[in-house]
């Protein structure tokens, strides 16, 4: 009885308007890398892990955005009593699907609570560099962040040794959603480059616990006319009143340290 109540009464609303939905700011969440723990590029081995912590009065329960699995849940449900805080990381992220392209959460409760009453960290760390870093903290964006203005990625390095990745998302919409990609030189201000891409799900990737999405990893290549060692970086969508959100993050080649880049 209490999970019929749960699967009926959702904080994540979800209003459909043709192809279009509309999540319910307060109590959705994108995780912009899922959990997993995979290799990566000079012998790194990178873990995600998260924390979360309900300061609600009331329970909640924190789960995927879908009320159905068809094989695999991307993600375990949990139940956090006022006041609880939990770590998500192995062996939990060892029954996940991994998912470098993000994953959508949603708080619900009976009664309705306050999602902003619930808080969460992620960080990504390389387990083969534990000694010398803790990692680095990556947002965890509420879906009141995804807005339909450019995105401003504010100092970009385009300097040799790092190696830089700039992923956008989409929480609504009828995918594919395309998007256009600008980088100014910071200096001048000048157009240095233009791309035009699509955010979408892959083909396993379909459910609605996934955002549509682009990752962008050349943007700052062969650039001509540039006057420094940043650029700024805008993202904006093709549609008038497509929300979109997007970070970069920059990787040390030798270190491996990583800096994240956001809109503020």
């Amino acid at each position: 009885m209490k999970a019929n109540v749960f699967a009926r009464i959702w904080c994540l609303v979800i209003l459909a308007y043709g192809s279009f939905v509309v999540y319910a700011d307060d109590a959705t969440v994108l995780l912009p890398l899922g959990l997993f723990r995979t290799p990566g590029a000079f012998g790194s081995l990178w873990q995600t892990e998260l924390s979360i912590k309900n300061t609600n009065a009331a329970a909640i329960q924190i789960s995927h955005a879908g009320s159905q699995c068809s094989i695999v849940c991307p993600f375990p449900t949990f139940e956090l009593s006022s006041g609880k805080s939990i770590a998500v990381d192995n062996p939990v992220n060892e029954q996940l699907v991994a998912s470098t392209s993000g994953l959508i959460l949603h708080i619900e409760a009976v009664p309705m609570v306050s999602g902003s009453d619930v808080h969460f960290n992620l960080r990504i760390r390389d387990l083969s560099r534990t000694t010398s870093s803790w990692g680095t903290e990556l947002p965890v964006v509420r879906a009141s962040q995804f807005n339909t203005s450019p995105i401003e990625l504010l100092n970009v390095p385009v300097t040799p040794g790092f190696r830089l990745t700039v992923r956008v998302y989409a929480l609504d919409g009828q995918t594919p959603v395309p998007a256009v990609a600008r980088v100014y030189d910071l200096g001048t201000g000048l157009i240095l480059a233009e791309v035009s891409f699509v955010l979408d799900r892959s083909s396993d990737q379909s459910a609605t616990y996934y955002p549509a999405y682009a990752q962008l990893d050349a943007l700052t290549k062969n650039l001509t006319g540039l006057t420094g060692e940043s650029v700024v970086i805008e993202i904006l969508p093709s549609q008038i009143g497509q929300r979109l959100w997007a970070f970069a993050s920059i990787t040390n080649n030798d270190t491996q340290d990583v800096t994240t880049i956001t809109p503020q």
